[in-house]
């Protein structure tokens, strides 16, 4: 499958479920955001171009400051470990947070339909994550303990 197919399954995807994007010229880079009942999640879709494979982000609305890189680490690991789609990463240099979702589409065909799958799967673990999150950067909660609440 082409980058200008996938990037055209990206884009009706998006289209017909009716979400506001931007598209970076010159690049296969889809800007978006996702409306919860936590605040605005930035989203970005990308082709990663002659690898055939497709990356969607969902990020955390603000960067972990220094003194609790450390410890939101560890809330991420306990969250990655046994999720099925996907993956929490940070930038411990800079404190961004993002879920990440991809597949890798050589000799495939990438459907909107599976975009949506993606999509839908990524911005709902962030969404699900949040309150984990929040509960350890800005509360005096403990990893272990914040995960276990969300994860009932």
């Amino acid at each position: 499958m082409s980058d200008s197919q996938m990037w055209d399954a990206i884009v009706e995807f998006f289209t017909e479920d009716a979400w506001l994007f931007v598209k970076t010229e010159g690049e296969l880079i889809l800007n978006t955001k996702f409306i919860s009942e936590h605040g605005d999640f930035i989203c970005v879709a990308k082709v990663l171009e002659q690898k055939s494979q497709f990356v969607f982000y969902t990020g955390f609305p603000t960067n972990i400051p220094t003194n609790k890189r450390q410890t939101i680490a560890e809330l991420l690991t306990r969250a990655n470990f046994g999720i099925a789609i996907g993956n929490f990463e940070m930038d411990l240099d800079e404190g961004e947070v993002f879920y990440k979702v991809g597949i890798d589409i050589e000799n495939e065909q990438l459907t909107p339909a599976l975009v949506e799958n993606m999509v839908y799967a990524c911005v709902f673990t962030m969404e699900k994550y949040f309150p984990a999150m929040m509960a350890v950067l800005y509360g005096d909660a403990l990893p272990k303990d914040a995960i276990e609440k969300v994860e009932i």
